[in-house]
């Protein structure tokens, strides 16, 4: 419910999540590793089995492409690792591919909860298995998700009706850079999410723009809005209280757009550390992204530096309105 109530309708979408939670039973607490939020906001099936293949959402990402990667289990594992793991070099990484003692070094001397030492322990001891749980879970839930989908088609076709691309661009401005949509040659792809009414997801590959909605985004839109006017000191605090981030935004105010490839060779990061960091910017809406091609630009969000400046600005009035 923290991730999904809008707080200015939080009776409404209790009531709506409440009845979305009794079509679906809930995830196996087996599958905890795959599915359970981490730091940085996302769960590791997120981050591994859907952002790295955005630029596959206009060809053959489905669920059977998903399905098919998931048979890999040394690259699931070794992604796994990367994620919970992120500080650890690609040298370190392959070592605990090898070596169980040293992975088992490096989740004893984790900062994590014991009970989350114990889920990494219990998958590590015999990951076959919990691979093999999160195939049939998948698939059942898939099934799951098709027939509420077809119960509920009314909610796409209504929202569909409704959508206009130039307007939907306009309200958009404030909150990501749409330039991409403006370009004559543009094509549009949309899928409509059911399960979460407010979802707001826009990205460019290629000449195609990529709308992922919920059937409510506007509602999405205007929290999105309410956010960028209103950003948490905490939160920014949270995001920037990290050497690493700080120096991050030091090279992105130099170099303008850099690739996650771009930060992994300045600063001697692996793969997953970059990505990491950049996730966690990106979370609170520091930096900014474009998709160019198959490649992921990010910049500085100067629009959240703004909001912030501002929010801080009241506090340094104080002394000149005479006020200690």
């Amino acid at each position: 419910m923290e991730y999904f109530v809008n707080k200015d309708r939080a009776d409404e979408d209790k009531k709506f999540y409440k009845e979305v939670l009794n079509d679906f039973s809930p995830i196996s607490e087996d599958l905890y590793i795959f599915f359970h939020i981490h730091v940085n906001g996302r769960c590791f099936f997120s981050c591994s089995y859907f952002d790295p293949y955005i630029n596959r959402l206009t060809t053959d990402y489905d669920f059977d492409f998903v399905l098919n990667e998931l048979t890999d289990h040394r690259s699931l594992i070794k992604k796994l690792i990367e994620f919970y793991f992120y500080e650890l070099s690609d040298e370190e990484v392959e070592r605990c591919l090898k070596f169980d003692s040293e992975l088992y070094k490096v989740i004893k001397n984790s900062e994590y909860s014991d009970s989350e030492k114990l889920h990494l322990y219990e998958f590590f001891l015999n990951p076959n298995f919990y691979i093999q749980k999160l195939h049939g879970e998948l698939t059942v839930m898939e099934m799951k998700l098709s027939l509420y989908y077809e119960k509920n088609y009314s909610r796409i076709f209504d929202s569909f009706n409704k959508l206009n691309v130039d307007i939907i661009a306009k309200q958009l401005e404030p909150i990501k850079d749409v330039n991409c949509i403006k370009r004559e040659e543009y094509v549009v792809y949309l899928s409509f999410c059911l399960l979460n009414r407010e979802f707001v997801y826009v990205t460019s590959i290629d000449t195609n723009v990529v709308f992922l909605f919920g059937d409510q985004y506007t509602l999405g839109i205007e929290q999105c809005k309410k956010e960028m006017n209103n950003w948490q000191l905490d939160r920014f605090g949270v995001a920037i209280g990290e050497k690493n981030r700080v120096a991050i935004l030091v090279y992105m105010l130099e170099y303008g757009e850099v690739n996650c490839k771009d930060i992994e060779q300045h600063f001697s990061f692996s793969g997953s550390t970059a990505y990491h960091h950049l996730t966690i910017l990106m979370k609170y809406g520091i930096i900014k992204s474009r998709n160019d091609g198959k490649i992921v630009y990010y910049s500085i969000n100067s629009r959240c530096i703004d909001a912030v400046i501002k929010k801080l600005h009241k506090y340094s009035s104080r002394e000149k309105k005479g006020i200690k």
